[in-house]
């Protein structure tokens, strides 16, 4: 499972503050110009949610700030950043106000030809459909007392070949939940019947008790989980892995002292682990060719705020080591060997820190941060 936001809006490269080390950003848009889009301001803090699939745009979570459209119901929306040639189309930003069924909005996804987004709310209980044209938003799927239904977490929903999965539970028409499972969503369907079964997860959880996992498709899942009988105060992390076509129940593929960061996408991970010699390990591992590829090791820091590709090829993560508030970012590519490289626009400058969001196909990201909002190219 996917954050907040002058001069005006510049043409080609902007220099940025270069005094004090900032780099080149493709693209930026200040807090003032953010600000005076209704983006950001008094209490509407945003959540930099995601990129769509294409990469033409991007969209953030906030409070409504028209108090007038939140007195009528209104009490979020979605915030379209459109990007055209690598820059912010700031003339063409839209605000989508989002009245019932979304009471509040746990966490969305594009359908994959983008017209519409799929909307969690009241924590997994809800569903909400979106036309992103016509903003028009219907229950896709609503809790009815007295008949069968599915929950979702709502921090896991994704989208993979096509297909968009949950985890979550079904339960009766009595509300007796069954066991936690993962599950097709159709966002054509309404009702349960939009939900399909696929794999039962509850009882494998439960033996490794994970302190984080992630799902990158219906039947392939990452787990770390702490392992408390070595005697150690904190014990050690084992990391496994779920994939029925190759590994029936979960299996172990790494350990170490502390499990940092991660994404999972493609049925790969992207991670950060702390080794016995406290130094630290950058790594991916592969579920279908069980194979770790060690990309950065025996760093005295370790590199966080890992983002890994839709397609699993391409790694961005950050090194903070003796900063306050400022960060290199780094890419590494499968088709260059997986060699750590810093940033094409940000190069070895350090930027503003801030939520980050990576592209899908991994050839940008952006960054809000407390200077305003930053587009940059990876490679």
């Amino acid at each position: 499972m996917m954050n907040k936001f002058a001069a005006g809006l510049i043409t080609g490269a902007c220099i940025l503050s270069l005094a004090a080390g900032q780099a080149f950003a493709e693209d930026h848009l200040s807090n003032q110009k953010l600000k005076d889009n209704n983006i950001g301001v008094k209490y509407a803090h945003p959540d930099n949610s995601g990129f769509s699939h294409k990469g033409d745009f991007m969209y953030f979570h906030q409070k409504n700030p028209n108090l007038e459209q939140a007195r009528q119901g209104y009490v979020s929306e979605i915030v379209v950043v459109p990007i055209a040639n690598g820059k912010f189309q700031e003339d063409k930003i839209r605000h989508i106000p989002l009245g019932y069924p979304v009471t509040n909005l746990d966490f969305s996804l594009l359908t994959p030809d983008q017209k519409e987004m799929i909307i969690v709310t009241r924590s997994g209980a809800s569903f909400a459909r979106l036309n992103m044209e016509t903003g028009k938003v219907e229950t896709l799927f609503e809790h009815e007392s007295g008949k069968p239904g599915f929950r979702a977490h709502p921090e896991v929903l994704h989208m993979v070949d096509g297909k968009m999965f949950v985890k979550g539970y079904f339960y009766d028409g009595e509300d007796f939940a069954d066991v936690d499972c993962t599950a097709t969503l159709d966002p054509t369907k309404n009702g349960v019947l939009a939900f399909e079964r696929v794999h039962d997860v509850e009882l494998q959880e439960a033996k490794m008790k994970p302190r984080n996992e992630v799902f990158t498709d219906v039947d392939c899942a990452f787990y770390a989980a702490q392992d408390l009988k070595n005697n150690k105060p904190y014990g050690n992390f084992k990391l496994y892995v779920w994939n029925p076509p190759t590994f029936k129940v979960p299996t172990q593929f790494d350990e170490g002292v502390e499990f940092l960061s991660f994404w999972g996408s493609a049925n790969r991970i992207a991670y950060t682990i702390q080794k016995p010699n406290n130094l630290y390990q950058l790594a991916i591992y592969d579920a279908k060719t069980q194979k770790k590829t060690i990309i950065a090791d025996d760093t005295e820091a370790p590199y966080l705020n890992i983002f890994l590709s839709n397609d699993g090829s391409t790694v961005l993560c950050t090194d903070t080591k003796n900063r306050v508030g400022r960060a290199t970012y780094y890419y590494a590519d499968e088709s260059t060997g997986w060699k750590l490289r810093p940033t094409a626009d940000i190069g070895n400058k350090t930027v503003r820190f801030g939520s980050t969001r990576f592209a899908e196909d991994g050839s940008y990201f952006v960054v809000y941060s407390e200077r305003g909002l930053d587009l940059y190219k990876t490679k």
